[in-house]
């Protein structure tokens, strides 16, 4: 049993075709989910108290209005961003495509990791491409 702090410390931002609750399961207690069920209109509530925000979208959504919208929000409060991007069956090509994007409507970021999957979907590597390192866990280690 662990400690609830007293406040969720990350907010996790997607559209709501992802499912987001299952990812907020992995950290109980700790994350609260925001789903964008409306591309153009931005959620009425976005939480501040918060340590952290994750925007978690695919190549299909893109980087929506509202996308941007809570993304500023929250980087007007100084409160640390990460952008996660799901390629899954997609070229690499169109991930190239959706960083632009990112960059250009949000701000510039690096894209520091790729996740490598297999042919099931699992994740079964990571390639650091700041430093040029590709990382195997494929063989569970």
């Amino acid at each position: 049993m662990g400690i609830k702090p007293e406040r969720d410390r990350i907010l996790l931002v997607g559209h709501g075709r992802e499912n987001l609750h299952q990812i907020e399961g992995v950290l109980p207690g700790l994350v609260t989910t925001l789903e964008i069920h409306d591309p153009k209109n931005p959620p009425r509530e976005i939480p501040s108290e918060i340590d952290a925000a994750v925007f978690y979208s695919s190549i299909q959504d893109g980087i929506s209005q509202s996308l941007i919208h809570v993304w500023n929000y929250v980087a007007e409060r100084m409160i640390p961003r990460l952008l996660v991007i799901s390629i899954k069956g997609e070229s690499e090509s169109d991930f190239d495509d959706i960083v632009l994007i990112a960059r250009r409507t949000l701000e510039e970021m690096g894209t520091p990791f790729l996740v490598i999957h297999s042919e099931d979907g699992r994740p079964i590597g990571l390639i650091d491409i700041v430093n040029s390192v590709v990382t195997d866990y494929s063989e569970g280690k």
